[in-house]
């Protein structure tokens, strides 16, 4: 198999039905509406538990690429392709996080336990990520970042299910959704802007999750 570059790998996994449509006009190609469950335990975020929906729109585009049989709808098979297609490129892209713990930044293992689910308006990737080594979030915030630098797609949070902590000692626990001027998401957004800026290209301000555990 030839290599092929970043952009082509995750045109591949999302696959929208635009493929036509210059990135100058078409940023961002996808919207993700994003749960996250955050695990902890003893003051530690153990991991993410991620929901990714995507709605009625994204699965019909699947069809061009996915529907095999031109039957006119995706049966399980057909969207057992995508769902490999989607855990090699969440283990290339590192599930799109970013995690920040006091000043230093956390590395993550490869996803896990991912599968996903029709539902009622369209498709939901679940799965699990978790730091190399437990986070004690009672020293230091942690924040979780959650981007494509190249905006081909954008994660909308703090719809839906939202952002929940579970776990043991979470009642002593917070995750706060909020703008995040200043950090690497920021700086992504602007370095993106600088070439597509005056290209109509439109994109959300940063957000991240910041945990803490008080007491």
């Amino acid at each position: 198999m030839l290599p092929v570059s970043r952009h082509q790998l995750f045109a591949l996994i999302w696959l929208v039905t635009f493929l036509a449509v210059s990135l100058a006009h078409a940023h961002p190609h996808v919207r993700i509406n994003v749960d996250a469950a955050i695990v902890i335990e003893a003051d530690t975020v153990r991991g993410v538990r991620y929901a990714w929906h995507f709605d009625q729109a994204y699965l019909e585009g699947l069809k061009e690429e996915y529907d095999t049989d031109r039957d006119g709808t995706l049966s399980d098979a057909e969207l057992q392709v995508w769902l490999a297609l989607a855990i090699k490129n969440l283990a290339h892209f590192k599930a799109f996080t970013h995690l920040k713990h006091g000043a230093g930044a956390v590395l993550l293992e490869p996803a896990s336990d991912i599968r996903m689910q029709r539902t009622a308006g369209g498709l939901t990737l679940q799965f699990f990520v978790k730091p190399t080594k437990p986070v004690n979030v009672k020293t230091a915030a942690l924040q979780i970042d959650i981007y494509d630098a190249t905006f081909f797609t954008e994660f909308v949070l703090g719809t839906g299910r939202g952002v929940v902590i579970e776990g043991a000692g979470k009642e002593a626990c917070l995750a706060e959704v909020a703008l995040a001027p200043g950090g690497q998401q920021q700086k992504a957004i602007s370095a993106f802007m600088k070439v597509f800026g005056k290209l109509d290209a439109k994109l959300a301000p940063a957000k991240a999750i910041t945990v803490t555990c008080g007491g």
